[in-house]
Formats: structure tokens, C-alpha cells, sequence
């Protein structure tokens, strides 16, 4: 998706953390916190937002739409629009004491805020997941069969394998590894990147299982494409062994936190 066919493109820096989805509501709602002439900001309990795309991957919000429900029409903000050009430029000019990353942003006529991070943000978020130690959420005890986790057991399984010719856990990529970004490899981080967005933060039997076995799906495409022979460029095999990393910690951590099982290295 081209954000410049759709509006004037706004670029901005969030912070960064585990869930993108959580960084764009917690900084449009401090956008709209600064706002003076919103009167319903009590009516608001969730900025609504979800992602659209995969590559790029891209967020809408129709956050100007919620909150000028019910403003008379005396607000500076005449339309959705208007008020989505201000939040933009309100993520413009905010001021961060944490690490940021580059993101860049539009609205269209109809008042929808468009949102795409950069490779920059992707492959820093990567590098938070791979470092990651405890993803800090809650257990869960789901109300379905254990035998549902097998295929996750399994892909756990095939990570192991898939990484054993490192030797070495893989801590950090280098931005520069954007360019190994494939179709099979930006499916496979949306999938990801659904599962931190959602699951993590609000646990439940459907969203949990539906989002496992779209990662299994994506993770099994992944490998069915990516190159991993000593022939491949070492940039792509990086990227690769890295994304693998964190499905595998992925896996791990839905394994624990949903259904309380240790996932075994081999059957």
C-alpha cells in the first residue's frame, strides 16, 4: 500500500516495544490527551485500531471518527480528516525519553489515519523478541483439549532443528538485514507480529487458536521457500535464522502461557 496515493505523508518516531499495536494506541491517545476541544474522551475506552496489510505492513485507525461522535459543530476539527491531520502531526512533534523508531503516517478523505513502520521498526522489534526473557503476561487455563497444541509443539521442534547449524543463539540483526524481506518472510512476521499484538495482551480460547494456527501456516510456507544452504547470501541466512529464533520463542511462550506445557526439543 503507496500512503502517498492515499494523503500527505507525516513521518514520526515511536517508541518501541513487544506489541506495535500497543505503542500506536498509547501514543494516539496521548496525542488526543493533548487536545482541548475533544468532549468525549470519557466515551473512549480503547483507541480502535487493527492491522490491514502485510507488506508493508500497515495499521487503520478510525480513532477521528470515535471521538468526534457527539462534538457539536463548533470544534475546530470540522471533519475526520482534519482531526486525523492533527493527530499525525501531533506524533510529529511529541517528544520521547526512550529509544524511538521511524514510522510514517496518512489520513484519507473519509478521516481514516493510515500507519506503516519502517524496516527500522521491524527488524528493532525483531531484535526486542529475540533478546526478550519474560513477555510479562498472564497464564491462562484454556478451556480446550491439550492435544491442540501439538502442531505448535511441532514447529517448536523444527526450529530447534532448523537452527542447530548456528551454534549460537542469534541476539541482534542488523538493520541492514531488511533487504532479505521476502513475501514468505513479511506473511510469516505479520503472523508474528498478530500474536504480540493480540494474544498476548488478551488471552482467549478462539483469538489464541486461530492466531497459533496462522503462525503454524506461515511458519510452514516460510520454510517450504527460505534458503537456507551455505550458497545463500549470509545476510538472508541471518535474517532467516533469526526469524526462525523468534517463531521458536513465539511458540514457546504460547505453549507456556496457554496451555502450561514445556515444549520438547525432539519426539
Amino acid at each position: 500500500m503507496d500512503l502517498a496515493q492515499i494523503g500527505n505523508i507525516h513521518i514520526f518516531r515511536l517508541p518501541i516495544d513487544i506489541s506495535m499495536l500497543k505503542t500506536i494506541r498509547q501514543q494516539l491517545w496521548t496525542s488526543v490527551d493533548r487536545s482541548p476541544d475533544i468532549n468525549n474522551l470519557m466515551a473512549i475506552h480503547l483507541v480502535q485500531c487493527k492491522r490491514i496489510d502485510r507488506q508493508p505492513l500497515t495499521y487503520l485507525s478510525a480513532l477521528p471518527h470515535q471521538l468526534l461522535k457527539g462534538n457539536t459543530p463548533s470544534t475546530p476539527y470540522s471533519s475526520p480528516q482534519i482531526f486525523g491531520n492533527y493527530l499525525l502531526e501531533s506524533l510529529a512533534t511529541g517528544n520521547h525519553n526512550e529509544p524511538t523508531t521511524q514510522w510514517q503516517g496518512t489520513v484519507n478523505e473519509q478521516g481514516y489515519l493510515y500507519l506503516q513502520p519502517s524496516d527500522e521498526v521491524i527488524i528493532t522489534w525483531l531484535n526486542q523478541l529475540l533478546n526478550i526473557k519474560n513477555a510479562g503476561i498472564n497464564s491462562y487455563s484454556p478451556s480446550v483439549p491439550i492435544s491442540a497444541s501439538i502442531t505448535l509443539q511441532y514447529i517448536y521442534i523444527r526450529c530447534h532443528q532448523l537452527l542447530r547449524p548456528t551454534n549460537a543463539e542469534i541476539l541482534q540483526l542488523s538493520t541492514t538485514e531488511s533487504i532479505a524481506l521476502t513475501t514468505n518472510g513479511m506473511e510469516l512476521i505479520g503472523a508474528i507480529l498478530d500474536v504480540w499484538d493480540y494474544v498476548m495482551t488478551d488471552i482467549s480460547d478462539h483469538r489464541t487458536l486461530f492466531l497459533s494456527k496462522h503462525l503454524i501456516e506461515q511458519f510452514l510456507e516460510f520454510e517450504k521457500y527460505c534458503c537456507m544452504s551455505t550458497r545463500s547470501n549470509q545476510l538472508s541466512r541471518n535474517f532467516n535464522f533469526g526469524l526462525i529464533t523468534v517463531v521458536q520463542k513465539t511458540a514457546k511462550i504460547i505453549l507456556h502461557q496457554y496451555w502450561g506445557i514445556e515444549p520438547p526439543l525432539h519426539w
